[in-house]
């Protein structure tokens, strides 16, 4: 009996430990909800962004969710490839953190074709 309650309670402490830690370069949500990054302090302000504390648990005491709400003008904001949408692009090299974490931005508005063919973009 007392075997099966330390097995039952090692197991819930596992996963408690599981969906509370984070991991540095990893997903985190910032201020007002905005998608960030666990990074480094000083890589964050390095690269342009605002940090906040407790984001990213069980990492470093350095490690913070790092983010970054303007970045490429015409609107553009730092978050993850897999969270900017439809009639978006990513821009490399504006956010700090990894690879995945870019700059999203609109997509410009095509307003018509000049006399030879070529897109006439209006500014969103």
């Amino acid at each position: 009996m007392k075997l099966r309650i330390v097995a039952a309670l090692a197991a819930l402490l596992s996963t408690l430990a599981t969906v509370n830690a984070s991991v540095v370069n990893g997903k985190c949500t910032g201020s007002g909800g905005a998608p960030g990054v666990c990074i480094s302090t000083s890589s964050c302000t390095a690269g342009g962004g605002i940090y906040i504390t407790g984001a990213c648990p069980g990492t470093p005491a350095d490690i913070k969710c790092c983010t970054k709400t303007s970045c490429g003008g015409g609107g553009g904001n730092c978050r993850w490839t897999d969270q900017c949408g439809a009639k978006h692009h990513t821009v490399s090299g504006l956010c700090p953190g990894p690879n995945g974490f870019k700059c999203c931005v609109p997509d410009p508005i095509v307003c018509g074709r000049d006399a030879e063919g070529n897109e006439k973009r209006c500014i969103p």
